[in-house]
Formats: C-alpha cells, sequence, structure tokens
C-alpha cells in the first residue's frame, strides 16, 4: 500500500518514506507513527490508541509516544503547528492534509486477488456474470456458493469480485471466524467499517441518516469519524427495538451507498458466522429493494449441523428479489490436469492424473495438496501410498515440516486460519524476525501465505488449520491456549474488551490449567459486551459458558454466579427465548432465596413479570414470588417497591384477585410521586394504564392516560407519549369517540414514524386494520392486517400472532368465508385451553356451520358459574361477549341471555373491543339481541335503534349492517314482518355497498324470508 499526502509517499511495503521519489531518513518506531496516523485517516487515533499499536506487548509512558511524534515532524519538516501531523487537543493526533491510496487505508477494505488461475468453472462464471449484469440494471441479487471444504468455494467468489472490480463495482469482505471467537456481527463490522473508511465524512454521513446512532454504538470505527451530535440517541429504546433500529440502520446504510455506485458484498465462510449476523443477513435480503448489490455468500454444506444456518439460506432463497444457490462439485479431468500442472509446474503424468481422479474426485485443494504430496515424493509416485483423503493428504505434507515449524503451526491452529503474529510471537517466546524464519518452510510448502493484513500470516485453506488442531495432544492444546490466552492478555492489557470473545474461548480451552477465576470472568464480561451490542444470541453461549466454568470448579462467588445467570436470562429473553429466559430468572430466584438476597429475588421477580404478564397460563408461583419479594423488601418506599407493586397488579388480570389492580397501582403511583422518581413514575403510570384499560372507570382512565401524556412530554420521552396514546385511542374507541380516536391515531402515527419503532409502528398498523374492519373496508383490511402481522412478527411474533388470528377471523366473518377457519380454531382451541376466546370462536364458527350441538356443548362449558370464566378474563371479555350473544341467539335460550344481559349492561352505549386489535360492535347492539331472546321485543328495539346510532357516528358500516340484521331478526320474533323487511333491505344496501359477503348473504335470506312472510 503507498499513501501520498502533502508532497510526502509513504511505501508500507517498502516501508519507505520519501518526498519528490528521494527516500526520507526517519527510524522505524516515527515511521510506524505515521504509517498509523495514515491507515486512520481522516479520523485522530487517541494517544492510547497509538501507544497500543506502537507498543502493543509492553507498557511505556506517554513521553515515548511524544519523542516519536517530534521524532516524525523532523523527518517532515515541520515543527509543533505543522499542517502535516497535527495534535488534536484533549485526544491524540492525526494526519492533517488530504491523503491518497493506491488502495482502501482500511485493514478491512480487502480486495482479494486470486494467487492463482481458475480452472474449470466456465459455466459457474457465466452464471455469476449474468448476475453482475442484473445487478447493474438496479436489482439487488444475492448468490450463495455451497459446497464441500476445499472444492474452491472462495476462489470462485474472489474471481467474481476481481470482475466486478473491474466493471467498477465496489467490494466489501467479511469473514466468519472458526470456532466460537468470533466478536459479534463479525461478518457486518468488517464490511461497514471498511467501507465507512473509504468514502468521505459527508457521504458517511449521508448514507448513515438516521441510522448513525444505531451503527455508531456496534462499530466504534464509525463513531470515530461522526460529528458528536450524531453519535447521540434522543431516547434509548428497550433492547429488542435497539436492534430492530441497528438492522433497519444497516440496511439502509448499505442501500444508500449500493444506490450511489455498485456494490458487493462478499460473505466468506457463512457457515462460521455468529446467529445474530445470520439473522441481520436474513433482514437485509428481505428489506432492500431497487439498488445495485450484489450479496455473495460462501459456505459449507451445514444446515443440518446448524439450523440458524439453514434457516437463513431458506430465507435468502425465499427473498422477493433474485436468488441463486450454486452447489460446486469436483473438476472434470481436463480441468484437473491443467489445475495440477499449475501446481507442480509440468503436465502430470498419465498415472498421476488417473491417481487424483480416483482419489480426489476433483476437489481442487485435495488435488493441488496431493500432487505437491506426490512429487516430492524420492521415487516420484511409485512407491507412495497414496492417503485416502485431504485431511490425511494435508497431515502428510505438514509431516515433511521439521519439528519446530509444525509445533508453531500447532500453536497458530489454536489462533485461527488466519493468525497475527505477534501474539504466535509472544505465546512461543520467539520474535517476529526469528517467528518468520520458523515459518518460512511452511510458506514455501504453500500451507501458509501472507494474511490481509500487515503482521499477519494465514493457513492456505481452513483444513490445513483443523487438521493441525486435530492433532494435537489434549496437553499441548491446552498449554497452547493458555500461552495465546495470556499472550492476547498482555498485548490487551489497558482495552481487553477489544478481545473479550478470544480471551473467553481460550482461558476455557485452556482448563484446567488456566484457573476457573480468569475463564469465568471473561466469558461473563464477553457474553455482557454482546448484550450490550445487541448480538442476543452470541451473548448466550458465553453466558452458559461462564455459567459451566463456576459450576464445574466450585470457585465462583454466589454474587458473581449470580450476575452471569441474570445475563444469561436477559440474553435468552431478548433473543426471543423465553421459556428458557424464564428458567434462568428462576434459578436466579433459588440462589437468592438460598443467598437471602432479597435486592436479587426483587430483580428476579421483575424480570419474571416480563415473561409472564401476558399469558393465560397458571401464574398462582409468579403471583406468589412477586409478594414474597415485596414482603422481603420492607415497607420503604423505594423505586423497586414502586415498580414490584405494579407488577404484581398486572400479574393479577388473569386471576380472580383482578378487583386488586386499582389499588395496587395507585399504591405504586403515589409512591412514586413522593418519591419524585420520573423515570419509575412513568413506568407504574404505563401500568396503572394498562391495568385500568380492564378494570378502571372512564374518570380514572382519562386522568391517569392524560397524566402519563403530561410526564411523557415533559421528560421528552416520546416512548412514553405513544404508549400513552395507545391507550387513550383504545379508550377513546370503546367510548365511541370518531373524532377522539382519528386524533390519536394521527398523533400515533406520527411518534412511531419518528421513532422508527417497530413496537408502535405495529400498533399503527393494527389500530388500522381494526378501523378497516368496522368500517367494512375489506380490501384495506386484508392489506393492514397483513402489514400488521408483519411488523408486529419483527417485534413479538407471539402476540402478533394472536392480533393475527382476531382480525383475520372478524376478516373473514365479514367475506363470509368463517368456516376456513375452523381447523385452525380448533387446534388453537386444544393448544391455549385456558383461553376462553379460543373455545368461544370455535363454537361460533360451529354455528355458522349449523352445527348447533357441538356448539352447545362448547357454549355450556363456557356459561359454567355465570361465565365466570369469560368474565374473569377481562382482555377477551368484549370479543367473547359478543360472540356468546350471538350463539345464544342461535341456541335459543333465554336463561342464559339473561345472565349474559346483567353482564353486558354496564356496557350500554359502548364499543366492545379487544385491545386496539378488534372491535365486536356496540354494547347495545348484544343487549338488544339478549332481550329478544328473552321476549322483550320492544325493548330490544330501542337497544338496536341506539345501536344503529352509534354505529353511524362511528363510521362503522360492518357493524352498521350487522345492527340492521340484529333488528330484522327482533322485529320478525316480534312477528312483524313488513319492518323486519325494511331493516333486512337497509342492511343489504350496506353489504352491498362495502362488498361484504358475509352480511350480505344473511341480509338476502332475510329479505326472501320477510317477502315470504308477506
Amino acid at each position: 500500500m503507498r499513501y501520498r499526502f502533502g508532497g510526502f509517499e509513504l511505501d508500507e511495503s517498502a516501508f519507505e518514506l520519501r518526498k519528490d521519489g528521494e527516500p526520507i531518513s526517519i527510524a522505524p518506531l516515527p515511521l510506524n507513527l505515521l504509517l498509523e496516523l495514515l491507515r486512520a485517516h481522516p479520523a485522530a487515533p487517541s494517544k492510547q490508541e497509538l501507544m497500543e499499536a506502537l507498543w502493543p506487548d509492553t507498557y511505556v509512558a506517554e513521553a515515548s509516544l511524544s519523542q516519536a511524534v517530534r521524532a516524525a515532524r523532523v523527518a517532515l519538516g515541520e515543527g509543533r503547528d505543522g499542517s502535516v501531523l497535527q495534535t488534536v487537543r484533549g485526544r491524540g493526533f492525526r494526519i492533517g492534509v488530504d491523503v491518497t491510496t493506491d488502495a482502501p487505508a482500511s485493514d478491512d477494505a480487502v480486495e482479494p486477488a486470486p494467487a492463482r488461475p481458475i480452472f474449470g468453472r466456465d459455466a459457474e462464471l457465466g452464471q455469476m456474470r449474468r448476475v453482475l449484469d442484473t445487478v447493474l440494471t438496479g436489482q439487488p441479487q444475492f448468490l450463495i456458493l455451497k459446497g464441500e471444504p476445499g472444492i474452491g468455494k472462495s476462489h470462485l467468489a474472489e474471481k467474481i469480485a476481481e470482475e466486478a472490480r473491474e466493471r467498477s463495482v465496489q467490494t466489501l469482505v467479511g469473514r466468519g471466524l472458526e470456532g466460537d471467537r468470533e466478536p459479534a456481527f463479525w461478518p457486518f463490522v468488517q464490511i461497514l467499517r471498511s467501507h465507512a473508511a473509504r468514502i468521505p465524512v459527508e457521504h458517511l454521513v449521508a448514507d448513515l441518516g438516521s441510522g448513525a446512532a444505531a451503527i455508531a454504538r456496534v462499530v466504534p470505527e464509525i463513531a470515530e469519524r461522526l460529528p458528536r451530535g450524531l453519535q447521540e440517541r434522543d431516547e434509548a429504546p428497550d433492547p429488542d427495538t435497539e436492534r430492530f433500529a441497528f438492522f433497519d440502520a444497516v440496511t439502509a446504510f448499505i442501500g444508500s451507498a449500493a444506490r450511489r455506485e455498485p456494490l458487493m458484498l462478499l460473505l466468506e465462510d457463512l457457515h462460521w458466522a455468529d446467529e445474530s449476523s445470520l439473522l441481520l443477513l436474513d433482514y437485509l435480503t428481505q428489506e432492500l429493494a431497487s439498488v445495485r448489490l450484489l450479496v455473495v455468500a460462501t459456505t459449507r454444506e451445514a444446515e443440518s449441523a446448524n439450523p440458524a444456518l439453514g434457516a437463513t439460506l431458506a430465507a435468502v432463497a425465499r427473498s422477493p428479489h433474485g436468488s441463486q444457490t450454486l452447489l460446486l462439485g469436483g473438476l472434470e479431468r481436463e480441468a484437473l490436469s491443467r489445475l495440477v500442472e499449475d501446481e507442480i509446474g509440468e503436465s502430470p503424468s498419465p498415472a498421476l492424473l488417473e491417481t487424483l481422479v480416483e482419489r480426489t474426485e476433483g476437489n481442487p485443494l485435495f488435488a493441488r495438496q496431493l500432487a505437491q504430496l506426490v512429487t516430492r515424493a524420492p521415487d516420484g509416485d511409485g512407491g507412495l501410498e497414496v492417503p485416502p483423503g485431504v485431511q490425511p493428504v494435508i497431515r502428510q505434507r505438514l509431516a515433511e515440516l521439521d519439528e519446530g515449524t509444525r509445533a508453531l503451526l500447532g500453536v497458530a491452529s489454536t489462533i485461527g486460519r488466519e493468525f497475527d503474529l505477534v501474539v504466535l510471537a509472544r505465546a512461543t517466546g520467539r520474535s517476529p524476525a526469528d517467528l518468520l524464519d520458523d515459518l518460512d518452510p511452511a510458506e514455501q510448502a504453500r500451507l501458509v501465505e501472507p494474511g490481509e493484513t500487515t503482521g499477519r500470516l494465514r493457513f492456505v485453506h481452513g483444513l490445513v488449520c483443523e487438521s493441525l488442531y486435530g492433532d494435537l495432544s489434549t496437553r499441548d492444546r491446552v498449554r497452547a491456549h493458555l500461552s495465546v490466552a495470556e499472550a492476547l492478555e498482555a498485548i490487551h492489557a489497558r482495552q481487553p474488551e477489544r478481545v473479550l470473545s478470544e480471551l473467553a474461548s481460550h482461558f476455557a480451552a485452556a482448563l484446567p490449567a488456566s484457573g476457573a477465576e480468569r475463564a469465568f470472568d471473561y466469558a461473563r464480561r464477553a457474553a455482557e459486551q454482546d448484550l450490550r451490542l445487541l448480538a442476543f444470541e452470541q451473548a448466550i453461549p458465553y453466558a452458559e459458558l461462564a455459567l459451566q466454568i463456576a459450576d464445574g470448579s466450585g470457585e465462583v462467588p454466589a454474587s458473581e454466579r449470580a450476575g452471569a445467570l441474570r445475563t444469561l436470562a436477559d440474553a435468552r429473553f431478548r433473543a426471543g427465548r423465553r421459556e428458557a429466559a424464564a428458567q434462568a430468572w428462576w434459578e436466579l430466584v433459588a440462589l437468592a432465596r438460598a443467598e437471602d438476597d432479597a435486592a436479587t429475588l426483587a430483580d428476579a421477580a421483575e424480570s419474571i413479570a416480563l415473561v409472564s404478564v401476558f399469558t393465560a397460563h397458571s401464574n398462582a408461583e409468579t403471583v406468589s414470588l412477586m409478594r414474597e419479594a415485596l414482603e422481603r423488601l420492607g415497607d420503604e418506599a423505594t423505586p423497586r417497591r414502586a415498580r414490584l407493586l405494579s407488577h404484581l397488579a398486572r400479574q393479577l388480570t388473569w386471576t380472580p384477585e383482578s378487583d386488586l389492580q386499582d389499588a395496587l397501582t395507585r399504591e405504586a403511583v403515589e409512591m412514586a410521586r413522593k418519591l419524585s422518581d420520573r423515570d419509575t413514575l412513568l413506568d407504574v403510570l404505563g401500568s396503572r394504564g394498562s391495568v385500568l384499560e380492564l378494570v378502571g372507570g372512564d374518570a380514572a382512565r382519562e386522568e391517569t392516560y392524560e397524566e402519563l401524556l403530561a410526564e411523557a412530554r415533559r421528560v421528552g420521552s416520546r416512548i412514553f407519549q405513544a404508549d400513552a396514546l395507545t391507550l387513550r385511542l383504545q379508550h377513546r374507541v370503546e367510548r365511541a369517540d370518531s373524532l377522539g380516536v382519528d386524533r390519536d391515531l394521527a398523533a400515533l402515527e406520527r411518534i412511531a414514524d419518528d421513532l422508527h419503532h417497530p413496537l408502535y409502528a405495529s400498533h399503527v398498523a393494527r389500530a388500522r386494520a381494526a378501523r378497516a374492519l368496522w368500517r367494512g373496508d375489506v380490501r384495506d383490511a386484508e392489506r393492514l392486517i397483513e402489514e400488521a402481522a408483519a411488523l408486529g412478527a419483527k417485534q413479538d411474533p407471539e402476540h402478533a400472532t394472536v392480533a393475527l388470528t382476531a382480525q383475520v377471523g372478524a376478516l373473514r366473518r365479514l367475506q363470509g368465508r368463517l368456516d376456513e377457519l375452523e381447523a385452525g380454531a380448533r387446534a388453537t382451541a386444544e393448544a391455549y385451553p385456558a383461553l376462553a376466546a379460543f373455545r368461544t370462536g370455535l363454537a361460533s364458527i360451529e354455528v355458522e356451520r349449523g352445527r348447533l350441538d357441538e356448539a352447545r356443548r362448547l357454549f355450556e362449558e363456557l356459561s359454567r358459574d355465570d361465565f365466570h370464566e369469560v368474565v374473569d378474563q377481562r382482555v377477551h371479555r368484549g370479543l367473547n361477549l359478543a360472540l356468546l350473544t350471538e350463539i345464544c341467539a342461535a341456541l335459543d335460550d333465554a336463561q342464559a341471555a339473561a345472565v349474559l344481559e346483567r353482564i353486558l349492561l354496564p356496557d350500554a352505549g359502548r364499543y366492545l373491543t379487544v385491545s386496539n386489535t378488534l372491535t365486536t360492535g356496540c354494547a347495545s347492539r348484544c343487549l338488544g339481541v339478549l332481550a329478544s331472546v328473552q321476549g322483550r321485543h320492544e325493548e330490544a328495539v330501542e337497544r338496536l335503534e341506539e345501536a344503529l346510532e352509534v354505529e353511524r357516528r362511528m363510521g362503522a358500516d360492518a357493524w352498521l349492517a350487522t345492527t340492521w340484521i340484529e333488528l330484522a331478526r327482533a322485529r320478525i320474533r316480534a312477528g312483524d314482518p313488513t319492518r323486519a323487511a325494511s331493516a333486512a333491505q337497509e342492511a343489504l344496501a350496506v353489504a352491498e355497498a362495502r362488498g361484504m359477503d358475509g352480511p350480505l348473504g344473511i341480509a338476502q335470506l332475510l329479505c326472501r324470508g320477510t317477502a315470504d312472510a308477506d
């Protein structure tokens, strides 16, 4: 690499500084300093970063750096205030003039060129060129190169990358690291920082857009190049949402870059990528459109061993954009002959070629290694016993090296396919210069080659590294891992967070020689770091590793084990593995009880509440835990106690003690007010608002929602403003306040757009779908339901599925296709026996299909103890009561109608709802139907006419048509066919206008029936 700056040229390969083509005398240390500053340009590395780079394995004082800076300035011919090597006050130094390079200056800006020609892949190259042509027309493409180790995936990918660069396509490379030492999002971190390093700051800022803070958190190298204001987030959302924001920001960043210039992302060794990176790739492939982007990934056929990889490849295959998979097989005889000739410098003999064809099955790596082995044999290939596979061949090649070189390579294999010479030198007690001499035979034998950055070597193939590692004895393996771990620990003593995952893996592999303390500490810290970096899936194995070390050694204090358990539970929860998270939290509860640790018990109780608050399963144990935690905390007013009170209240939603919810949340709010703790006040006001949604009166609800909204505005929290608007929107729907609904929905949508918050985007989409359903906009409803389900699946798949089920059921009812849902409804009712709503829905379908005996069986089961089960499950109360009213009328059950009427009377004139997901129309319609079943026809008509007025005010044509139908039925029961016919005609007109086939069919039958009666 050559760097040109301010009339100077620094040739990295020659390690020489020149001016006007003439070498300048400069010592190695200041020259290295200039090289570090040129690599970082235009960023300004800190003094600490420069000292670590210049003296990686030695502690030095800052004065040593000052001396190097002065020497560099002397060589440049400038003083302290020079323009080339500038001081950045409070930070470090930088190159203050423009810098140009022969190639991108970033270590990660890898543009590999094939070291050898490619043979026998004309068809594959042709297909890849056609894919590249498609990309250049503006359509993204995704290409997977798959095959066995050594088959030539990387070689082929590098060839297409070379051709892409020749066609002015910017190529960025990210590689998975074998084993379990990969940092979070590693392939994408390489790509992002590589791209960021090569473009001007103004382009970087433009490409990042609103996602700057989200990406800067995970890729600190980008943060260093950004103006400070762009690194800061207005408001930190919850980790789930923050990860979504990161995924979205990366996608937008890459998309913006690809719109400015064609872009190719090469993801090497995808089978080694961490699960978080695979999820990001999945998101990227689904979201990017109309950009000049080619994503090429190489992978072994490892889906069966790696379910996450299999799921990602399946998702990529379903991408709405172009996606192709090339499965590479062995080379044909002619191509194999040309490859071997390139390897050994002469055409292979017929006998050698026959041996290669038979034994290698055309595997290029196998053929190259075997050809070298045969030609190096003392008697040619005559007396050599040919090994049966590529790894035995590699082992024989390695056996040709002297013992010292093999031992060095064995230690290197514990570092990975690419290894840092400074680390290896420190681990083996050699100087870097001696190390290069000792490794030269391996390079001459084409077993290792220069790495992609200065000071690194790499094995020519992962199989070489795997063979060496596999041949180490247990003793040698443990010793090698320990020496590498201690080398990394010394080199990165000031900033171990840069290599926490490596330290954790090496110290764990070095047990018991390393001792449990360091292995546990690094594993725990690696998990915590991945959690902070939003790589939830990556954090899980490190937290589990920490706990395994703790349990195996018995030396880790209970408090530290508790910390690892907490991290594990949090990581599982954020990764969507809620049952596994609950298991870890309950284990934390047991540990807290054993240690009599009230604070940890309370923390665990709060976390368990997050998992179980919306489930309908028996939560008696959880409620008991909440009460135990409160008792152990004592009566002192604290933020934790206030939060626990509100958690307990929400847990009581599914219990007969739900009447305590109001008092508990009121106490929590009063406590937070007295403490003047605004964060806690917002939390408990939100909980109280959710509780009052089910058990509160209008005045209390309105007061709480207004206070939550005011407090959120006071502290500038748009998230809590969105919470308040979501709750108030539900209240205004119940009160049939059409104008208020429109205003709150518009305000919520503005905040959701501003936050780019998936949770609130799904709330908005779901509320709009609900409104389309009650208005009878069948086509819009179908589109909005799909949109809401897609958004919800990204944030909370379980709740999104429940909401989708409810809204699709309402839509199919309007379409006259309710019977299509029978099989699914039956399965869901069996899967969730504790949720009455699913059995009520199934009974409604049975009525629709005319199977009244089965409907009656379910209805009688639900009506036990005056429908107490339905009443207790307040979340679905509105849906249950509306459906039960219809079933009751179909069964003509006057006794049950009287019970349902008593339950519904307080709701007269109000809308029955299920959160912001669904409405079942005005409760007065249900009261009218129930009065009619009991023979009180005049009252029934009054109730139904009252409902008609509400539906007109709400613009709810779906429920308007339904209410006209019920009015026609009531008048038929009252013996008034003429007025029944008029009501049926009104229903017919509304249903026809909206294209609602379900109500339309019923109205047509009623019209014919009333005509016959006349």
